[in-house]
């Protein structure tokens, strides 16, 4: 018995032309999907990019803004220091009337945040990947940095609202409190410096400082509160400063 294939209706020649081109028009249309993807790709990586920059740039102008105060947030420490160094284990004089505290800043990384939970931060390059991951692991450090210094703020502000000589006990704690509080905006001021010579590296510009701290830190120590408070109420938030 003998088979015999059947013939295409053009002949062979035509045929193997038709499937050429339908191939051809396959792979064709393969290549342009591919081309779209990596276009698509390409937006979304750069979007990812700039929305990270762009936190990274606000948290840095954040802390600028501590910088400018830097001076009152120094003499501040200093007037505390001598405070309980003339005043040993006996009563602080002058009274402090207002510690205040420098401003606490929370450092965003929801950009971040959203760019990696949603695969966008895939898309980066391994080297922004990893440079840019950095930034945020350095915000997450000065958050609770910024909390231990608070912590350490809390403790001086006990000054305001003691009566009578210190003790020994009383002038170990606000003297330990104090230190806290200088290692705090050491190590918060070495950061912003490194945060700066990051950005540097990676082409972020610098920002211009923010001008939305309070000035409760520059208010002298011997001032009342209610006179600190109405001070400080034109430049921050209306609660004014924590007892």
């Amino acid at each position: 018995m003998h088979f015999h294939l059947p013939k295409p209706l053009h002949g062979w020649r035509a045929f193997v032309g038709e499937v050429g081109i339908i191939v051809i028009g396959v792979l064709i249309a393969l290549g342009a999907e591919q081309v779209v993807v990596a276009i698509q790709e390409r937006r979304a990586s750069e979007a990812a990019r700039q929305s990270v920059q762009a936190e990274i740039a606000a948290n840095v102008k954040r802390l600028l803004g501590r910088a400018q105060l830097q001076y009152c947030l120094d003499r501040k420490l200093n007037e505390v220091g001598e405070l309980l160094a003339g005043a040993g284990e006996g009563t602080p004089s002058p009274h402090p009337a207002w510690i205040s505290r420098p401003t606490f800043w929370f450092m965003s990384t929801g950009n971040w945040q959203a760019a990696t939970s949603a695969g966008r931060a895939a898309l980066l390059s391994k080297d922004d990947q990893i440079r840019l991951g950095t930034f945020f692991a350095d915000f997450d450090f000065l958050n609770q940095e910024q909390e231990r210094e608070q912590t350490a703020w809390a403790h001086l502000r006990g000054l305001e609202d003691w009566k009578g000589p210190l003790g020994p006990i009383a002038r170990f704690g606000f003297t330990q409190a104090l230190q806290d509080a200088r290692y705090s905006d050491y190590r918060i001021r070495a950061e912003t410096i490194n945060l700066m010579d990051g950005m540097h590296r990676v082409g972020i510009p610098i920002p211009s400082p923010s001008s939305a701290h309070t000035n409760a830190i520059c208010v002298p120590i011997t001032t009342s509160r209610v006179a600190a408070e109405a001070i400080t109420r034109r430049s921050g938030p209306g609660l004014g400063d924590p007892r």
